[in-house]
């Protein structure tokens, strides 16, 4: 089974199956990299953060413009598997804005501790309003993906591509979520 193919299942969340059609779905890896550990108790116990993380773009990249739907995953050892983190509704639409603007006056700045905002006030990043689709919880975390498509070697790189053109197998659902 294709990750696409179960989260459309059980009408979970109407919207998905259409914007899929529409090639308005992406789906993302993320590297952990250094921040590792940060991210990781982000996704299992602070989700707000790890929004705010996934969020943010750099160098103004316009990744999830005609996007209205973001199947999140994340890296796992070995690197061709990665772990399916949830659906996230694209509230920015096609407009996304520079982090400095959302960050001035903002409740974002407050969510982030020091070291994280430093780090984004470095380069230029901008900033996509993600929520969080609730219909999936009983996934999330709880379903592995494999990267690489076959007769094709894998990566570790982050990436987003269009889910409707980028099919990804995914694996038996684990009967309890990974928190590491």
């Amino acid at each position: 089974m294709y990750i696409m193919d179960l989260l459309t299942a059980d009408n979970r969340c109407p919207e998905l199956a259409d914007a899929l059609a529409a090639k308005r779905v992406k789906i993302t890896r993320h590297v952990l990299g250094s921040e590792r550990r940060r991210i990781r108790d982000w996704i299992g116990h602070d989700l707000a953060k790890f929004n705010i993380w996934q969020g943010r773009q750099k160098n103004l990249k316009r990744v999830f413009h005609n996007c209205d739907f973001v199947v999140s995953c994340v890296g796992l050892c070995p690197g061709t598997q990665g772990l399916f983190v949830g659906v996230y509704r694209n509230k920015s639409g096609d407009d996304s804005r520079p982090w400095n603007e959302i960050v001035r006056g903002n409740r974002l700045a407050a969510e982030l501790d020091d070291a994280t905002l430093a780090k984004f006030k470095r380069f230029p990043h901008c900033f996509y309003d993600l929520r969080r689709e609730p219909g999936f919880a009983d996934l999330e975390r709880r379903v592995k993906i494999e990267w690489a498509n076959p007769g094709k070697k894998a990566s570790t790189q982050a990436w987003v591509q269009c889910a409707k053109t980028n099919r990804k197998k995914a694996h038996k659902t684990l009967r309890d979520a990974i928190w590491w």
